[in-house]
C-alpha cells in the first residue's frame, strides 16, 4: 500500500482495541470490507479507516477499498488528503464512477467549476440515467453564469427523472416551469409586437426571454429575424445559431445562420453552415438546394484556415462550453476533412455531450439478445431506455419502438392466456 495512504491510517490505542475486537483470522476480506461501511455509517470513521486498511494489506487492488477511505477522509471534512486517494483510484481505474464524483464534488466545494465539470461529464458518460450526477452539472454550469448549458441539463433531468427523482427534483421541475412561465409569457408580449410591426419593442421583450431562458426556440428564430431585417447580420447568426443548437436537425436553422454569415463577410462560418444545409438535404435537387450548393462554391475560397477554428475550439473546451465546442471542430473538419486529428477532438465531444448514443446502443444490442431468447419483460426494460435516451438516431428510435410493440403484444398475449386459463 502506497506509503501516504497509511500514514493517514495512524490509529490510537481506543480504537486498535476496538478493532481488534472484530477481526480473526478467519474473516474474510468481505467481512472486514462490510465492518468499515457499518463504522463509517456509525459515524465512527478511524475505526473504519481501520477495517480498509486491513482490507487493503490483504488487497492493494481493491478500489472499492481505496474509495471508500477517500469517502471517510471527505466526511472528516480532510478534502486534500480525499482528494489524492480519489485520483488514485481513476488513475488505477478511470471506470470507478464514484470516485469521479467525489472528485468533482471536491473541485465544487473548492469552486474550481471547471474541474467539477470534467469529472462529473466522466461519471454521466458511463451512468447517464444517475440524475444525482445531472444535478450536479445543472449547479456547476449554473455557478459559471452558462445558463443555456444549465437549461440543457435540467431539462435531461426530468426527462430521465422517470428512472430516479432525487431530493432536488421538486426544485428542479419548479425552476423550469417557472422559467418556461416567464419566458412564455415575454414571448406572448413579443410576438404581439412583432406582429404590428413594433421591432424594437418586440426585440426588448424577446431579449428579456432569452436572458432567463436562452433555450426557447422560438425567440431565437425571431430576434435572428428582427436583427436580420434591421441588417444586423453578425447579431442575426448569433441567434439563429442558437436556434440551430437547440434543434440541429432542422436544415433550416443551418441555412439562417450560414445566410446571416454570408451578408455579414464572415464567409469561413458561413461556407461552414452552408454544408451542413447541404448535408440535411442530400438527394434533393430543389433550386434552392441547388443555389446554395453555388454560392457555397463560390465563397470555398474565401474561407479562413481551419486552425482558426480549431483555435476557436480549444478555447470554448477550456471553458467547458461542449456545444460550441463541438460546432467550431465541425467547422475545422469541413474546412480540413482529411485532418484525422480532429475527429478524435469531435468524438470528444459527442461523448461529452451525447453520451446516451453509445449506451443505446449497447442497450438496444441487449435487448435483441433477450428478444431472441423470448425473455420479453428483460427486452421490453431496456428498450424503453432506449426510446427515452436516444435522440439523435432516429433509425435507432424506429427499430426500438418496433421491438417493444412486438414485445408488449406477446407479453399481453401471455397474460390473457394466463389470466383465462387457456393452455
Amino acid at each position: 500500500m502506497p506509503k501516504h495512504i497509511k500514514e493517514l491510517i495512524l490509529l490510537d490505542d481506543a480504537s486498535k482495541a476496538e478493532l481488534d475486537k472484530f477481526i480473526s483470522e478467519n474473516d474474510t476480506e468481505e467481512d472486514i470490507f462490510n465492518l468499515g461501511i457499518r463504522f463509517f455509517r456509525y459515524g465512527k470513521f478511524d475505526v473504519s479507516l481501520g477495517f480498509f486498511d486491513e482490507v487493503l494489506e490483504r488487497n492493494p487492488d481493491n478500489m472499492e477499498a481505496l474509495c471508500n477511505v477517500g469517502n471517510v477522509l471527505f466526511a472528516k471534512e480532510e478534502y486534500e488528503e480525499a482528494k489524492k486517494i480519489f485520483k488514485q483510484v481513476v488513475v488505477k481505474d478511470p471506470t470507478v464512477i464514484k470516485a469521479n464524483i467525489m472528485l468533482g464534488s471536491i473541485f465544487y466545494k473548492e469552486q474550481k467549476y471547471d474541474e467539477a465539470i470534467s469529472y462529473w461529464l466522466i461519471a454521466h458518460s458511463m451512468d447517464v440515467v444517475d440524475c444525482s450526477i445531472i444535478a450536479n452539472l445543472c449547479m456547476a454550469y449554473e455557478k459559471k453564469g452558462m445558463n443555456f448549458i444549465t437549461n440543457y441539463y435540467y431539462q435531461k433531468y426530468l426527462d430521465y427523472s422517470v428512472y430516479q427523482k432525487t431530493e432536488d427534483y421538486e426544485l428542479i421541475l419548479y425552476k423550469v416551469r417557472k422559467l418556461n412561465q416567464v419566458a412564455d409569457y415575454n414571448f406572448d408580449i413579443g410576438l404581439k409586437y412583432q406582429k404590428a410591426q413594433k421591432f424594437r419593442a418586440a426585440a426588448e421583450a424577446y431579449l428579456k426571454v432569452l436572458e432567463i431562458y436562452p433555450n426557447h426556440l422560438h425567440a431565437n428564430l425571431n430576434m435572428g429575424a428582427i436583427c436580420y431585417k434591421a441588417g444586423e447580420y453578425k447579431d442575426a447568426a448569433k441567434f439563429w445559431y442558437m436556434a440551430f443548437i437547440i434543434d440541429p436537425k432542422n436544415a433550416e436553422n443551418a441555412g439562417n445562420v450560414a445566410l446571416a454569415y454570408d451578408k455579414a463577410g464572415e464567409y469561413s462560418y458561413a461556407y461552414c453552415f452552408y454544408k451542413r444545409y447541404l448535408d440535411m438535404k442530400q438527394g434533393e435537387d430543389t433550386f434552392e438546394v441547388l443555389r446554395i450548393s453555388q454560392r457555397a462554391e463560390e465563397i470555398k475560397d474565401k474561407t479562413g484556415s481551419a486552425n482558426s477554428h480549431i483555435t476557436a475550439g480549444d478555447k470554448h473546451l477550456a471553458n467547458r462550453n461542449y456545444f460550441d465546442a463541438l460546432y467550431e471542430y465541425e467547422n475545422a473538419k469541413m474546412i480540413s476533412p482529411q485532418n484525422t486529428e480532429i475527429d478524435k477532438k469531435i468524438n470528444a465531444m459527442k461523448v461529452s455531450l451525447f453520451p446516451e448514443s453509445s449506451v443505446s446502443l449497447k442497450y438496444f444490442e441487449q435487448a435483441e439478445k433477450y428478444y431472441k431468447n423470448k425473455k420479453f419483460e428483460d427486452a421490453a426494460i431496456l428498450l424503453r431506455k432506449v426510446i427515452v435516451l436516444e435522440k439523435n438516431n432516429d433509425e435507432l428510435q424506429r427499430e426500438a419502438r418496433t421491438m417493444i410493440n412486438l414485445c408488449y403484444k406477446v407479453i399481453n398475449y401471455k397474460r390473457e392466456h394466463k389470466l383465462h386459463g387457456w393452455n
